[in-house]
């Protein structure tokens, strides 16, 4: 089980080349503009380069941690979920308590999917005509899934994961896809009714959930993602941190040996391109954004690299630097729900 977690925990931090064309990379020093009032750029946080190791970006992640979640449902309204296996997804989600369980978890916020709708609408247009197949394993954990086929107008490759512990009364959602309103992409956005905080980490969540995610991913053709997204029970959009070393012993057991540190980077990088997103759109749920190029984003990329050139290690400096900078950008927010 270790290894399957650890495999799925590197799984969903991996950011391929291929998803690197779709999430615009701060390399450039991309900033974002939108219609909504904008913050002030976060000033640039000079620090100095400590010895150039790769895994001192990344301190202990914090554990998953029961505690964090709220609202459980008592596993007795889960356990006849269980009989759903091999079901047809949209007839598990038009039974009435079946749906309303897994609508309880849904957060009631706005959001941008081709047009302004609800998440818990953008759900419902997921699975209400789901022709794929429930799953159960471990005869505990429910897989029901969905996407956009059946509404011709999205056309954004929308992908729905909704994923329930029956033992422990959890209900988390995952939705995929592919903005066209100037949002960095693509993305995933995982949401639950049942955490209220505006600080977590892929750490945080239930391994199980993050197995079960990353076998969703690749079983759906869904491209390994850098812009991930946490919605909760605040009515805003947060940053999921991707907050694991990938050439760390625990996580090299996908064999990618000399390729990680480049990939640690590339998450780190994305995270900031999220970071920076969201802090210029008062990390609405539903906000429309269009890419400029911020002087002061452009300025600290600037010195991130020149920093880091004449180092013994240039990108994990860059790495590090990067993940401080995420921290400086975060902080408003983070004080503001405190």
């Amino acid at each position: 089980m270790r290894s399957l977690v650890a495999a799925s925990l590197f799984a969903i931090l991996l950011v391929s080349k291929a998803s690197a064309q779709d999430a615009p990379s701060t390399n450039d020093g991309p900033a974002f503009h939108s219609d909504t009032t904008a913050q002030a750029p976060a000033p640039i946080e000079r620090q100095e380069p400590t010895p150039d190791v790769a895994h001192t970006a990344f301190p202990t992640p914090p554990p998953y941690d029961p505690s964090i979640f709220g609202r459980l449902i008592p596993p007795a309204q889960l356990t006849p979920l269980l009989q759903s296996d091999n079901s047809v997804v949209s007839n598990v989600f038009h039974d009435h308590d079946a749906h309303k369980l897994i609508m309880s978890a849904v957060p009631s916020v706005m959001f941008h999917y081709g047009r302004d709708v609800t998440l818990p609408d953008t759900v419902t247009m997921e699975l209400d005509k789901s022709p794929a197949i429930a799953h159960v394993h471990d005869n505990r954990y429910v897989l029901l899934t969905g996407n956009d086929r059946a509404h011709e107008w999205m056309r954004h490759d929308g992908r729905t994961l909704i994923w329930i512990d029956t033992k422990e009364g959890i209900v988390i959602g995952a939705f995929f896809f592919r903005p066209n309103n100037g949002e960095p992409g693509p993305t995933v956005t995982v949401f639950t009714k049942q955490i209220k905080q505006d600080d977590i980490h892929f750490s945080e969540l239930p391994p199980a959930f993050l197995a079960d995610l990353n076998q969703w991913q690749q079983q759906s053709g869904i491209p390994p993602v850098a812009i991930t997204y946490f919605i909760g029970d605040i009515s805003k959009k947060f940053l999921l941190e991707h907050n694991m070393d990938l050439c760390s012993t625990e996580n090299l057991t996908g064999g990618f040996g000399s390729d990680c540190e480049q990939m640690n980077f590339d998450a780190a990088d994305s995270d900031l391109t999220a970071s920076l997103y969201l802090a210029q759109v008062n990390y609405a749920t539903n906000a429309t954004a269009w890419m400029i190029n911020s002087p002061d984003q452009v300025s600290w990329v600037s010195y991130r690299n020149n920093t880091c050139i004449a180092g013994a290690d240039p990108l994990a400096c860059r790495i590090r630097l990067t993940r401080a900078r995420i921290a400086v950008v975060r902080r408003p927010i983070m004080r503001a729900h405190r």
